[in-house]
């Protein structure tokens, strides 16, 4: 079972570079689709922090004996790190656990990127071992993309252990803070929603009242799956949080999933003027964003320095999956 969470499903092409030809032709694999409600069996409900889990899960997984979950483990914005229980939820439930698990995230202060102890994971994982998921195997890569480490077992105790280890790989330890800070989405590139991931780990890497430079191709354009992100993106953050608390699970159509990145942007956007680099987005999607285009890097770099003719630079040439960590702010 392919567990996509609810990003769009993989292409015939995607899986078997995935998986290879042998096993795509050779074995039966289903695609979860969070939007099909009828794959979804209904397990209660959890809390965390006063907030309500549904559980919403597909069908499929239920009927397995022995459920094992394979995936690597990288910084994340929402969760900490990705691996472990993020392959259950969000990777094969449905909108409303989706939505309920990260809006926590994205209520809290600060962007938990590199915290795996927060609200969001253990909502995950509440809700994952009500679910069931007997076994991972995740890996940790280095910038290489080299195989540094293999991690095992309980969903939580060998996923710690791996944390540990991408802390150590994914790390990017930096003097101080730059007033402009070139970064680029890579390896997250598909669509904005995913290169968002590299402006996030800039964020911590820029001082308040800076600049950041993003290189992201977007070649599938803002997002796949949530066409409610545009209207979500026009908000301040103060308006986007007020809104998501009020917001109902049940109403599918003001999508607290989208909220959550459109809110870390707006904390972004709030911090640092943002700059782009793109193919893939258009003029009213960057407008939406409230970022400035720009036709390539060095042009970027130039209107920076005429706003900050002193201004330090920093670069993260692979800002999809930094953690950085100044020493001093």
């Amino acid at each position: 079972m392919i567990a996509p969470g609810t990003h769009r499903i993989m292409t015939e092409k995607e899986i078997v570079k995935k998986l290879g030809r042998k096993i795509a032709d050779n074995y039966k694999i289903i695609q979860h689709d969070y939007q099909d409600e009828g794959i979804l069996a209904n397990l209660g409900k959890v809390t965390i922090n006063g907030r309500e889990i549904p559980i919403e899960v597909n069908r499929n997984a239920l009927a397995a004996d022995f459920i094992i979950g394979i995936g690597s483990i990288v910084p994340h914005s929402d969760a900490g790190y990705s691996g472990g229980a993020k392959i259950v939820e969000p990777g094969i439930c449905g909108y409303s656990t989706t939505a309920a698990t990260h809006i926590l995230a994205a209520l809290l202060d600060e962007i938990p990127l590199g915290n795996v102890e927060n609200l969001c994971r253990q909502g995950i994982e509440k809700v994952t071992r009500k679910i069931g998921l007997d076994f991972i195997i995740n890996i940790v890569k280095n910038y290489n993309d080299e195989i540094v480490g293999v991690y095992s077992g309980d969903f939580i105790k060998a996923h710690r252990k791996g944390v540990e280890k991408a802390r150590q790989a994914y790390g990017v330890e930096i003097e101080e803070a730059a007033d402009i800070l070139i970064v680029s989405s890579y390896p997250f590139d598909i669509d904005w929603w995913q290169a968002d991931k590299g402006l996030i780990s800039a964020s911590f890497a820029v001082k308040q009242g800076g600049i950041i430079i993003l290189a992201a191709p977007c070649y599938e354009g803002l997002e796949n799956n949530h066409p409610d992100l545009i209207n979500w993106l026009k908000e301040s953050h103060a308006n986007a949080c007020q809104i998501a608390k009020r917001t109902s699970l049940s109403k599918k159509d003001r999508d607290l999933i989208a909220a959550d990145l459109a809110i870390s942007n707006a904390k972004i956007r709030e911090k640092a003027e943002i700059f782009i680099v793109t193919e893939g987005l258009n003029k009213n999607a960057i407008k939406s964003l409230g970022y400035k285009y720009f036709d390539n890097i060095q042009e970027a770099i130039n209107s920076s320095l005429k706003i900050k003719p002193r201004g330090t630079i920093g670069v993260l040439p692979r800002g999809g999956d930094a953690l950085p960590v100044v020493k001093s702010k």
